[in-house]
């Protein structure tokens, strides 16, 4: 994804995107069955793919993590102390926007935007 960015002459925004990116993937990969901290990857072939897309117009870069999970997700507080579980508030803090929707193809698409304010 970095390299993307570097091509797309978006290498400002790669560490906030990057982090965004990690958050929602992982999300993605829970809501469709994988048991993370037990297996750190899907655990079985039986678990469902997730998709990613990123979309920009040179100031703002769009972020889009689709999983099969018909859940919307669920911005939770959390204990500042915790290794993990905090879902959705780091995208939350640090993108513009942050929302969801349920495409026609089924599952969830969850997203976000960066922009050069928010990145800065």
């Amino acid at each position: 994804m970095v390299g993307v960015l570097h091509r797309w002459r978006l290498c400002g925004f790669a560490d906030t995107a990057e982090l965004l990116v990690s958050e929602l993937v992982t999300n993605a990969y829970r809501a469709s069955g994988a048991d993370v901290e037990r297996h750190g990857h899907a655990a079985s072939a039986k678990v469902p793919c997730i998709g990613m897309r990123l979309t920009s117009d040179r100031r703002s870069l769009l972020i889009e993590v689709w999983d099969a999970s018909p859940k919307p997700p669920v911005l939770k507080d959390v204990d500042a102390h915790a290794e993990g579980g905090r879902g959705l508030v780091p995208v939350d803090s640090l993108a513009e926007r942050p929302n969801f929707y349920f495409p026609r193809s089924g599952g969830k698409v969850v997203w976000c935007e960066i922009t050069e304010r928010s990145d800065s």
